[in-house]
């Protein structure tokens, strides 16, 4: 459940609100826990300059930190904002106490969408284009609303914390969205993020597809397995327009105790590609997916030296059917990986 508020009175209904940028065309979701003031100001700052004003953002508080209402309340000598308002160019929910993680917190932004697109935003990275900066949403929008696409894909930059962004294409994993499409391409089971995808936001209501609120961590990687199937609607786009900060998520990753526990998604992955009759045809490149990434982001001695943790990984792997001939096409770090946790 969320925390509906009454309508905060100060208003000024006459400023840049929904009666003049009407129903919004994008809508933006942020998820704010344990949030630095200067990335939310800044994720927050880019949006309202924008060139383009028909959006609306949704910031949802997960934890009750007075800090993000008072950051989010700041914007209103610039914007309207409020609660759940019909003026609000800027709208704020919480969730309960308790940190509900930001599976909860996409779900109330998307329960709560009325722009014609949906965009999922992490609350410490940012919109950003070197060609033009103040145009992204509108070019975003355009390339999404000009085929009438159901999902825009689209490349990032990554911020290392070092006052650059570096170009990153992922043109290889999800080129075959461009290609003819009436058959199904294995290529495209790639573990996607869900910041580089603009969705049509009917698409996922018609769907039913909402975030998985058992899963902590890896819920943007497992609802892709379910959107995936249900169009040929999509495209990938060679063009940029978001920044991930990989320093801020490193720092996350690495504290984060309970990282291991991202394994459960097997679960519902491959129940997933068992409904569709592609889990036979895509163990190896998931056992792939699974190798890659969780090698690269968990410090293995975490999971090898910690009974535990070792079992619950094991748990989940296992229900890969991984056998010695998988190992073989590993690459000897994935192997290697794969061996300590199974043996």
């Amino acid at each position: 459940m969320y925390h509906k508020h009454s309508c905060c009175n100060n208003i000024d209904k006459n400023k840049h609100n929904f009666k003049k940028i009407g129903k919004p065309k994008i809508t933006i979701v942020i998820p704010a826990y344990k949030t630095k003031e200067t990335h939310l100001r800044r994720a927050i700052d880019i949006i309202v300059e924008q060139n383009f004003k028909k959006w609306e953002l949704i910031v949802i508080n997960d934890g009750a930190d007075s800090k993000v209402k008072d950051i989010v309340f700041s914007y209103q000598d610039k914007i309207s904002v409020g609660y759940i308002n019909q003026y609000s160019q800027i709208r704020y929910f919480e969730t309960a106490n308790a940190h509900g993680g930001p599976s909860k917190s996409r779900n109330i932004g998307l329960k709560n969408a009325r722009g014609e697109y949906i965009f999922f935003h992490d609350h410490d990275d940012y919109l950003f284009s070197r060609e033009n900066q103040k145009s992204v949403l509108y070019n975003m929008y355009n390339e999404a609303n000009s085929l009438n696409l159901d999902i825009l894909l689209f490349n990032i930059y990554v911020d290392s914390g070092d006052k650059s962004e570096t170009y990153i294409s992922w043109k290889d994993a999800f080129e075959p969205f461009n290609k003819d499409n009436s058959t199904f391409d294995i290529n495209i089971l790639n573990f996607n993020a869900i910041w580089n995808n603009l969705f049509k936001t009917k698409f996922l209501k018609r769907n039913k597809i909402y975030f998985n609120e058992k899963l902590k961590i890896g819920s943007d990687f497992e609802i892709y397995y379910r959107y995936i199937f249900l169009t040929h609607n999509i495209k990938f786009s060679n063009n940029a327009y978001y920044a991930y900060n990989v320093s801020s998520k490193n720092s996350m990753i690495h504290s984060c105790g309970n990282i291991y526990k991202g394994f459960l998604m097997i679960k519902y992955i491959k129940k997933t590609l068992i409904q569709n009759d592609l889990y036979y045809k895509s163990r190896l490149k998931l056992i792939k997916n699974f190798a890659g990434i969780f090698f690269h982001d968990i410090p293995i001695d975490t999971i090898i030296y910690n009974k535990k943790k070792r079992n619950y990984v094991r748990k989940y792997l296992k229900l890969l059917d991984i056998t010695n001939a998988d190992l073989l096409q590993l690459s000897n770090k994935e192997k290697l990986f794969l061996e300590l946790i199974l043996k």
